[in-house]
């Protein structure tokens, strides 16, 4: 992620379209199927994992369906692809009001931040997974469609947290990585009301973000052991 420049005009705008296709088009349309709405990261976007003997992907500004794909343009249009009912009842978590006139056209070059955050933070995750032991019993990292973050529970119970990646949202407008304990915590490293973010600037500038989850799995622990918290 280094080498990627500062975030496209018009960045929000494709994040939250992308966010709005992961809940009421591919979210939803595993959902109708089989019950599930948990989302992976695939080269170049996010998909579903297969269902019912389907993928539905989305890449870059297409939606794929096996050898099926659809440029995105509407929600309709996207709704119509996939085979998902615009007013299908859905959960709170995968509904959220738009009409099927709403545009939900991106622009490629902010798709492929996404795409490349997700999978920068996708590394980070195994990594941290590899490094867990296991009183931590580490989740498997799932793409949730309602927040759009890419993210896994680790830690033994007294300090367990989520962590994971985010492209952004109305409390920080671009990517960020997180910690987030299942208990608030006080200390120079919790610097949100969730927790702790280290965002895309900051790692444009050099931080790592496996660093990052590392420092917070770390100062976790060492404040179960009543060392400094951080």
């Amino acid at each position: 992620m280094r080498s990627a420049a500062p975030l496209p005009e018009g960045y929000a705008a494709t994040r939250d379209a992308l966010r709005l296709v992961a809940r009421r088009v591919v979210g939803a349309a595993r959902y109708l199927a089989v019950g599930r709405m948990g989302l992976e990261v695939i080269p170049g976007g996010f998909g579903t994992p297969e269902f019912a003997g389907r993928r539905i992907d989305v890449v870059g500004d297409a939606l794929r369906d096996g050898e099926r794909s659809r440029r995105l343009s509407t929600l309709g249009d996207a709704c119509d692809f996939a085979g998902v009912d615009p007013d299908a009842a859905l959960p709170p978590a995968l509904a959220w009001s738009a009409s099927p006139d709403t545009s939900v056209a991106v622009d490629t070059d902010a798709a492929r931040v996404v795409a490349e955050w997700y999978w920068a933070g996708r590394d980070a995750l195994a990594s941290l997974v590899n490094s867990a032991g296991p009183e931590d019993d580490p989740s498997a990292p799932q793409l949730w469609p309602e927040h759009f973050d890419l993210a896994l529970e680790s830690g033994a119970p007294d300090c367990r947290a989520n962590y994971g990646v985010s492209p952004g949202d109305d409390v920080i407008g671009e990517p960020y990585a997180y910690v987030g304990p299942f208990t608030p915590r006080e200390g120079s490293f919790w610097n949100r009301d969730f927790g702790a973010a280290l965002t895309y600037t900051e790692v444009l500038a050099g931080a790592e973000v496996l660093d990052f989850f590392l420092q917070g799995c770390s100062i976790l622990a060492q404040s179960m052991t009543g060392r400094s918290p951080g």
